[in-house]
């Protein structure tokens, strides 16, 4: 934004690859020089590729409400509004670092949190097939717990064709129990 305070509204694309980053310029009027540069949001990609070049990075944590309320609600309203908190020393928090233990440990998060979720839709899929199920292989499973209802899935041995209901439960369930 440049120093007379007022916006101009041009808008910039930037790639989410370091050959992008490399390429991309400021927003023409938009504050951009060796301290700092307002750029569209990239993510944290860009702001370490930033950071690493010596470019201070300032995140803004959300546009403030009442300049949304008083002005229409859009993307540029909202980037004249960050631009304005950076200028005025309101908005002053670092953007994660993305390198230290911190990063280790959300990565490690979210793989968790993952294999969590899909190990609970599996089971939910085992119980739901198990009550499909026809009567024989409904009544050999349905008493199970989790643990014994995927030991036994995935033991099943479903016939080579699957021409009976049956046959083809056998192979759901135990494709699901191997997973």
């Amino acid at each position: 934004m440049p120093s007379s305070g007022r916006g101009r509204r041009k808008r910039a694309r930037t790639g989410t690859s370091p050959a992008a980053y490399f390429t991309s310029r400021p927003v023409p009027g938009g504050g951009g020089s060796r301290e700092g540069a307002s750029l569209p949001a990239s993510g944290a990609g860009l702001a370490r590729w930033l950071r690493a070049r010596g470019v201070t990075v300032v995140e803004v944590d959300r546009p403030d409400r009442r300049t949304r309320r008083r002005r229409a609600k859009s993307d540029a309203v909202d980037a004249e509004a960050a631009a304005r908190a950076v200028q005025a020393g309101i908005a002053t928090a670092q953007p994660k670092a993305g390198t230290g233990a911190m990063e280790m440990l959300r990565t490690l998060r979210v793989a968790r949190q993952s294999a969590i979720k899909a190990r609970t839709q599996a089971a939910n899929q085992l119980h739901a097939l198990v009550v499909t199920a026809p009567d024989v292989l409904r009544a050999q499973l349905r008493p199970l717990k989790v643990p014994q209802l995927v030991v036994t899935a995935g033991a099943l041995r479903p016939q080579a064709q699957l021409t009976t209901p049956t046959a083809a439960t056998k192979l759901a369930l135990k494709s699901i129990a191997i997973r």
